[in-house]
């Protein structure tokens, strides 16, 4: 019977040539734009899901009204993380952080007779308590524990000083005005990230190069909390 259905259909498809070959056709391009669809969703979903917090994690969206016009996005004073942490009980860790989304800082680092520029940015210390970028070296408490932290990658760190063991506890000099001490390296970070850097700077190194970002007035950096 099955043979017979085999039979019938083949027949059909060569009596109706044309006909066929559209239905074949549009099924597909139906499976295979399903097929891209699904591929897309599943990467869309797959970036940033490796925190291990992740349900606890939120960046702050502020709304602002000016002129009688309301203005909103992920912008937000410079000292807010702070204050948030000090004033609502139900907030665990908070962060400032300058400019995520693929906006990093690219700025030049000095040691080992290698000037290199890399991009990364600058946060508190609470950083990578909250998320879980795996650290090679150092703890999440201490990498960025001081004005003069800095924590790597592991390019970052064999760039410099050939492997990731040889980096901690070496003093780097950034765009010749600073010296830093490297506290801790982090792998390198997967493609299914939002933030991409090499190196995390401690937030007071913003705040001092950036006064206007310690004004309420003034907004810029996102807000990152964990419940």
């Amino acid at each position: 019977m099955i043979k017979n259905y085999f039979k019938i259909a083949f027949r059909n498809l060569v009596r109706n040539k044309v006909f066929s070959f559209i239905n074949m056709l549009g099924l597909a391009l139906g499976m295979a734009c399903s097929l891209l669809i699904l591929l897309w969703v599943q990467d869309e979903r797959n970036v940033d899901n490796f925190h291990k917090n992740g349900k606890q994690l939120y960046i702050i969206y502020e709304r602002q009204y000016i002129d009688g016009k309301t203005e909103a996005g992920f912008y937000t004073p410079g000292v807010l993380a702070n204050e948030m942490k000090r004033m609502i009980p139900e907030i665990l860790y908070a962060s400032n952080v300058s400019w995520l989304k693929d906006n990093s800082d690219r700025l030049t680092f000095e040691a080992n007779n290698k000037i290199i520029k890399f991009d990364g940015c600058y946060a508190d210390s609470d950083y990578f308590k909250m998320l879980s970028y795996p650290l090679l070296k150092g703890t999440p408490a201490d990498v960025l524990r001081t004005p003069v932290s800095l924590c790597i990658s592991a390019k970052m760190a064999k760039a410099f000083f050939g492997s990731v063991d040889g980096a901690v506890g070496k003093t780097m000099r950034y765009e010749n005005k600073k010296d830093l001490t490297v506290t801790g390296v982090f792998a390198d970070l997967p493609e299914n990230v939002s933030a991409k850097f090499n190196f995390m700077m401690n937030w007071n190194c913003f705040l001092n190069d950036n006064s206007w970002a310690k004004e309420w007035g003034n907004n810029g950096p996102n807000t990152l909390i964990m419940l």
